[in-house]
């Protein structure tokens, strides 16, 4: 890839330029795969639900998290603190999952 986060952004507000705000959902998503040494496979999946923005705003995060935004919270991920990011986000809601059968697991050995 090579290019920034910036440039990364710039593309796709430039392929989306024009297209109407209700047509801009967009979501995270993260899949998290455990495979146990024998051979048992567990696997999460979690979404995060938002809408890309015309422009970039906030300075936290990466990647695509300026023009992520968050109706509920009336932000993107940019702006959200990473408190509540974590909890609201595709990665945090996918750990959390997996913590949770990793904490079966080992209850149950």
């Amino acid at each position: 890839m090579g290019n920034t986060d910036e440039e990364k952004i710039d593309k796709v507000l430039k392929l989306m330029a024009g297209v109407p705000k209700h047509k801009r959902g967009a979501k995270f998503v993260c899949v998290l795969v455990l495979i146990t040494p024998n051979g048992k496979q567990y696997t999460v999946k979690e979404e995060c639900k938002g809408e890309i923005l015309d422009v970039p705003r906030g300075k936290y995060g990466f990647g695509y998290n300026p023009i992520f935004f968050i109706p509920e919270y009336n932000k993107t991920f940019a702006e959200l603190k990473s408190e509540i990011k974590n909890n609201i986000s595709h990665r945090g809601k996918a750990l959390k999952k997996m913590n949770k059968i990793l904490e079966k697991i080992s209850s149950q050995q």
